[in-house]
């Protein structure tokens, strides 16, 4: 276990302090049963302009196909930070992508809805989001602005004009910017569900 965590090593942020990267490294090595409030960071102001990668906002539109019936959510933003930054020239529309935050609760008590699952199999499926087992899903535990656990699920997406979303607001709307560890962690998971490279198919 120590070998492979002192690996692990490689592919941490270059750019954090040297105690910015033992406190991301010792947080790993605790993972999962460290999926608390550290998730979140206060070192980011809330009063800030900037949209970060993760960040928990309030009040984004959102549509789901074939249904035309749309709505303001809570959601987590995907976008990379610098492509969120409207101070950077472009020729083209700026977009951001974010997958809409679903409470853990709701969303279990639909999965109990259908009779074709059993108890004991939606506790696992569960338990299994809560360790960041399922890559589908990205579990955010209780902090920050955030009340109740919640999860996205990746394949959940949608997107709107990065001008769309007023800056003068986001000090009511953000709900959370993520630590180096939640961060990393989010990053992790999208790489897995986006891009996984043993999909065992000879493409020739």
């Amino acid at each position: 276990m120590s070998d492979m965590f002192e690996d692990f090593k490689k592919y941490l942020p270059r750019y954090l302090s040297s105690l910015s990267s033992k406190e991301l490294f010792d947080g790993l090595k605790d993972f999962p049963e460290n999926m608390n409030k550290r998730f979140y960071t206060d070192e980011i102001s809330l009063d800030e302009d900037i949209i970060y990668q993760g960040d928990g906002i309030r009040d984004l539109p959102f549509i789901v196909f074939p249904s035309t019936r749309t709505g303001n959510l809570k959601a987590v933003i995907l976008t990379n930070t610098c492509d969120n930054d409207i101070n950077n020239k472009r020729l083209n529309t700026s977009y951001i992508c974010y997958s809409p935050l679903i409470l853990l609760d709701s969303y279990k008590e639909s999965l109990l809805k259908d009779s074709q699952q059993s108890k004991e199999s939606v506790r696992g499926h569960i338990d299994s989001i809560k360790r960041q087992e399922a890559t589908q899903f990205f579990y955010f535990p209780r902090g920050g602005n955030l009340e109740n656990d919640s999860i996205i699920d990746f394949s959940l997406i949608c997107s709107c004009t990065n001008k769309s979303i007023a800056r003068e607001s986001l000090r009511q709307k953000r709900l959370f910017s993520l630590s180096n560890y939640g961060f990393y962690l989010l990053l992790f998971k999208m790489s897995i569900h986006f891009c996984r490279m043993g999909e065992n198919i000879d493409r020739r």
